[in-house]
């Protein structure tokens, strides 16, 4: 009896054993198993679990690109899908455009909610009242009712074809010095027309406001004088000669569209001994004839450049195929100028008293050029892109019956401007 007790309690105890090392036995950790190709977006790749966890990404790190590819998962850029039009625009919040004048409304411009696309439209009682600079409306170029008149003008009749007297123009200019000259726009009861050649030569002026009447300004107008500033209005239609010839104070001149004639030399601005400062040479936008390019005026008719100053840049393309006269006379800062090919003739004293001009390469195309084109240009060596046969073969025009021999560096040698020249 005893020994059955004792086995049941050796029993029981193994039973325990055997709970208590059940319990005991710790849980193995999952594993991940990941596919062996990458899964990618725009901006990541990784390998994505295989297992259960399907949310789990191994390897996760940003694309390194190599022009459009990845080096890693081979991911390649794409273009976003351009999203579909909206059925229609909408525009809100206009911002006005600040660009009213005298003569009109402005605009405001507003941007569609939905895209990029805008609208601008008139805002309308946004039209202005007349704004004075120097006494002149800078919009429509109208003279200020206050303006103070320049004392010493002379007028002279202008006879239409009625033999009538249609207007006036300024023939003369008597004061020594004036900071400001306002020419009127009426005379003795008619409109002021135009300034007569030589109107305002070698007078010591600084700043002139020419009125909207004004249709011409004549040869020589302002030659030689200290002008330093000057607006050419909208109602010019001719330059004169030498207009502006030697007017070494200007900075910049604007040409507006309506011009339809510039003479030779008209904004030839510098001078023997004197420095200019003119830089800027532009043609308003509109103008059937005349173009800015490159700080040139070109006559775009006659291909032909009329205005040119230190900072001109030639236009390759074709646009020229003259040098007008005077264009770049006296210019100091000229050093050296390629001539475009393309470009025939080189006229009377294009670069006449450019006393720093060293180098100029003249194109084989060239075939005439005046005897003047280069004179007092004591530091100049041409160099032409063909032989010496080819150079004395150009044309050499006579304007001024000069003979300076400066030296030409052909394809095959050196020789002289005139030597050897039979083509006079």
């Amino acid at each position: 009896m005893k020994r059955k007790i004792t086995s049941v309690v050796c029993a029981a105890a193994l039973a325990v054993c055997a709970v208590g090392f059940v319990a005991c036995d710790k849980e193995t950790p999952h594993e991940h198993s990941f596919s062996s190709g990458w899964t990618s977006d725009a901006t990541h790749h990784w390998h994505t679990a295989t297992c259960e966890h399907t949310d789990e990404q191994g390897d996760k790190a940003l694309h390194i690109f190599d022009g459009d590819k990845c080096i890693v998962c081979k991911y390649e850029e794409t273009e976003l899908p351009v999203e579909p039009e909206h059925d229609s625009h909408t525009f809100v919040n206009y911002v006005y455009n600040n660009d009213a004048t005298c003569e009109a409304d402005g605009t405001e411009t507003a941007k569609c909610t939905g895209c990029d696309e805008t609208d601008t439209r008139t805002k309308v009682g946004s039209r202005t009242d007349h704004i004075y600079v120097n006494y002149q409306c800078k919009f429509c170029e109208t003279l200020d009712p206050n303006a103070p008149i320049a004392q010493g003008l002379t007028f002279g009749e202008v006879i239409g074809e009625n033999t009538e007297v249609i207007g006036y123009e300024v023939t003369d200019y008597s004061a020594d010095v004036a900071d400001l000259i306002i020419i009127p726009s009426e005379y003795d009861g008619k409109p002021v027309v135009g300034i007569a050649g030589c109107a305002f030569d070698d007078k010591d002026i600084r700043t002139v406001v020419i009125p909207n009447t004004v249709e011409y300004i004549g040869i020589t107008a302002f030659r030689f004088s200290g002008l330093t500033s000057v607006r050419i209005p909208h109602s010019v239609k001719s330059i004169g000669v030498g207009a502006f010839m030697s007017c070494t104070g200007l900075t910049s001149i604007v040409v507006p569209d309506s011009v339809e004639e510039i003479g030779e030399g008209a904004f030839a601005c510098g001078n023997y001994g004197v420095s200019s400062v003119l830089t800027s040479l532009s043609v308003e936008e509109g103008n059937a004839r005349y173009a800015g390019i490159g700080n040139c005026i070109v006559d775009t008719q006659t291909k032909t450049l009329v205005g040119a100053c230190g900072t001109s840049v030639l236009p390759t393309d074709g646009s020229i195929e003259k040098i007008g006269a005077y264009t770049f006379m006296y210019c100091d800062k000229l050093t050296q100028i390629t001539i475009p090919n393309g470009v025939t003739e080189i006229d009377g004293s294009a670069f006449c008293g450019c006393e720093n001009l060293s180098i100029v390469y003249i194109p084989k195309t060239v075939a005439a050029i005046a005897d003047s084109a280069f004179m007092q240009c004591e530091k100049l060596v041409v160099e032409y892109a063909g032989t010496i046969e080819e150079w004395h073969a150009i044309r050499k025009i006579v304007v001024e019956d000069t003979r300076e021999e400066h030296k030409v560096k052909c394809t095959n040698g050196e020789t002289t401007f005139f030597e050897n020249n039979p083509n006079e």
